[in-house]
C-alpha cells in the first residue's frame, strides 16, 4: 500500500460525507464511489505516466 491508497480512501471518505450532509443515505453510497472513482483513475493515470518500460533480458541490447 502507498500513498495514493490513502489518497483514493481519503478522496472517498470525503466525497461520501459531502454526498452524506447534501442527500443523505443515497448520498454517501454515491459520493463513496464518485471518490473512489475519481481516486482511482488519478492513481492509475499518474502510475501509467511514471511507470518504467520493462524489458525482457532477451530484449536488452548488448551495445
Amino acid at each position: 500500500m502507498d500513498y495514493k491508497d490513502t489518497v483514493v480512501a481519503s478522496l472517498a471518505f470525503l466525497t461520501g460525507m459531502f454526498g452524506a450532509a447534501v442527500a443523505g443515505g443515497i448520498g454517501l453510497v454515491a459520493g463513496l464511489f464518485v471518490g473512489a472513482g475519481f481516486g482511482a483513475t488519478w492513481a492509475h493515470k499518474t502510475d501509467r505516466r511514471t511507470r518504467k518500460k520493462t524489458t525482457a533480458p532477451n530484449q536488452r541490447r548488448e551495445e
